[in-house]
């Protein structure tokens, strides 16, 4: 049973997420997990991206 999928990161996402850790005051490692989440359509169990209005935050 695989739990993990491996999700390629692009040029394009890893320069969105550097605007995404501008814009929001966010770590880079945590922007592009946010521009990872953008880009394949993933939502967010993260309650520290509850500031990022396009990003889905589960409660």
């Amino acid at each position: 049973m695989q739990r993990f999928v491996y999700l390629p990161i692009t040029k394009e996402m890893a320069s969105e997420s550097l605007s995404i850790a501008r814009n929001h005051g966010l770590l880079p490692n945590d922007a592009l997990i946010v521009a990872t989440c953008r880009f394949y359509g993933i939502d967010t169990f993260n309650k520290d991206f509850k500031r990022i209005p396009w990003l889905k935050v589960v409660p």
